[in-house]
């Protein structure tokens, strides 16, 4: 019978199990980790919002991003851009510069209250929309998940994208985003460079994914032939139209008969010059909605409408970038 132990000894047993267990992380991320009997003992946080990425072994789970090629590339392509500086905000003496205009084809659709399907809100074509994915092996309920997970990846690393495992509901994504940046204190201007910059190419990788991985979400899409899709949200004039459903429903009327040019091409550089796009519908760019008019072509390629770097994405779905 072995002789029981003090409470000296178990207090010495366990800081000798929390060295090594601070020695076998230090090993593994090169970076000072602490024990849950250090929580109260950590160092104050640095100026430097940005905690870079933890490139862990990929483990089984939900919404991991250390396995997710794509997002790993958004984030390294984030990192080397230069500088976030806003549309139209020149500094005194600078002289504008010449954009070259990427090479551009557009589909004709016509406008007519028979041939607009609007959708906001919890709509099936609708981020909000709960639709269970897999992207990389990982699990998300909705595209607002995956997005807003990307956009956490992208400006805080692979801890602060893993704090969506506790957000269900795809309404509270964005609140709950907008908190864990501000506690950060996340520049702005960063936020925004990414929603200008990146954001259009992960709606394109995430439609792929909901509706290649959901027949009956993939039957409805098709359904909609060759309808105009107008995300019809007044509070949003980029990746909506700038109008309610109300306000939508009159424009279609007050242009009935009247086409509408529509890109066929993601081309990202293109869309990046969001002043020199048009309306795609309403008041606003509709991007939302010109992703998935390119998402429904490319599930008919044999139609010679679809990009065909998209179609290409969808029979790999391996997650690499345009």
């Amino acid at each position: 019978m072995s002789t029981p132990a003090t409470w000296r000894d178990i207090e010495r047993s366990q800081k000798r199990r929390d060295r090594q267990d601070r020695m076998r992380s230090n090993q593994l991320s090169q970076q000072p980790r602490f024990s849950s009997r250090d929580q109260f003992n950590r160092p104050a946080p640095s100026n430097n919002w940005r905690n870079e990425p933890v490139w862990s072994q990929p483990n089984p789970g939900y919404m991991d991003f250390s396995n997710d090629s794509f997002a790993i590339s958004n984030q390294m392509q984030m990192q080397s851009q230069p500088a976030y500086s806003p549309p139209n905000g020149m500094q005194y003496g600078q002289q504008p510069m010449m954009v070259a205009q990427p090479t551009q084809d557009f589909v004709d659709y016509a406008i007519s209250p028979a041939n607009i399907v609007l959708f906001h809100g919890r709509h099936f074509m609708s981020t909000l929309y709960k639709a269970q994915m897999v992207v990389e092996d990982f699990q998300y309920p909705s595209v607002e998940h995956y997005y807003q997970a990307c956009k956490l990846y992208t400006l805080g690393g692979s801890n602060m994208a893993l704090r969506m495992n506790d957000v269900r509901e795809p309404s509270q994504c964005k609140s709950a985003v907008r908190q864990l940046l501000n506690s950060v204190n996340a520049p702005k201007k960063q936020i925004d460079q990414w929603r200008l910059s990146e954001a259009p190419e992960i709606l394109v990788h995430a439609n792929l994914h909901k509706f290649a991985q959901n027949p009956e979400l993939r039957a409805k899409l098709m359904s909609t032939g060759d309808a105009l899709l107008v995300h019809s949200f007044d509070k949003d004039d980029l990746y909506a139209i700038g109008m309610n459903e109300e306000a939508a429903k009159k424009w279609s009327l007050d242009n009935n008969g009247k086409h509408i040019q529509v890109p066929r091409y993601f081309l990202k550089e293109y869309f990046m010059q969001t002043n020199n796009l048009p309306t795609y519908g309403g008041k606003g760019k509709n991007l939302l909605g010109v992703i998935l008019m390119m998402v429904r072509e490319a599930f008919r390629p044999e139609r010679g409408r679809a990009d065909q770097k998209i179609v290409n994405l969808l029979n790999t779905m391996n997650g690499m970038r345009f």
